[in-house]
């Protein structure tokens, strides 16, 4: 199990996920549109359109993690971020 504290950093991708997309395609957007190292330890989050499916991304021990879950009802309230909205 992945212990989420905070310790971690977290980033928010602010733009809209194609949710077919598999590890590659969110390694894309972490390394491209977020400038970011995506083994560094610090937790990624994506957003599908509807807001109503979340993926967590985090590198662990020996390899990635990825974490989705599906609201059966309502959606993910939306956060507001502060400096570079794309992390």
């Amino acid at each position: 199990m992945i212990p989420f504290t905070s310790g971690h950093q977290y980033f928010v991708y602010s733009g809209i996920t194609d949710f077919r997309k598999g590890y590659n395609g969110l390694l894309g957007i972490i390394r491209t549109v977020m400038a970011s190292n995506p083994v560094d330890g610090s937790v990624y989050v994506f957003f599908n359109k509807r807001r109503n499916q979340i993926r967590l991304l985090v590198y662990d021990t020996g390899g990635l993690v990825l974490l989705s879950k599906k609201l059966e009802q309502g959606t993910f309230e939306v956060i507001k971020t502060l400096g570079d909205s794309t992390k």
